[in-house]
């Protein structure tokens, strides 16, 4: 549980990742919830693509399967999150994951690296629901994979 926290870093806030290819340092999570925190103006260091919350697996693209997920059971909502650029989460490699009622607001803190990225990425999760998520009072955008199984949302 990720509670009632305060989160302003130079790279991703949250990062959930797990490796499956060389040395299975560290495994799956499962049952993780992160709700009513504040997010504000993270990832300002820039650098490659990466999401406020960045859920990555370190497994080799061809093996990415949603009928064999790595993580389970992730939950994030009532959050509330000041992003001055538009990832604001990335996830892969999930089943069950719920994503709701977060409210973000775009600042104009710094200048954005990935504008014309999506809000939420998706890619090899299954059993996803996203709903009631605003950015500045209107939905959010999403990019999501054709790996993507069981998708319920109001975007």
């Amino acid at each position: 549980l990720v509670e009632d926290n305060y989160f302003s870093s130079m790279m991703m806030a949250i990062r959930i990742s797990g490796d499956v290819n060389f040395w299975y340092e560290s495994g799956p999570v499962q049952d993780v919830t992160i709700r009513n925190n504040v997010f504000e103006d993270c990832n300002y260091g820039g650098g490659k693509f990466s999401a406020l919350i960045q859920i990555d697996p370190q497994i080799e693209s061809q093996y990415l399967d949603p009928e064999k997920p790595y993580h389970r059971n992730i939950t994030i909502e009532n959050n509330r999150i000041k992003s001055f650029d538009s990832p604001i989460l990335y996830a892969c490699s999930v089943d069950g994951l719920t994503v709701r009622n977060n409210a973000v607001e775009m600042t104009h803190t710094y200048q954005p690296f990935l504008a014309d990225r999506a809000n939420f990425v998706l890619e090899a999760c299954r059993n996803v629901t996203l709903t009631g998520n605003r950015v500045d009072g209107r939905k959010p955008t999403a990019e999501i994979a054709d790996n993507v199984l069981s998708l319920k949302t109001d975007m």
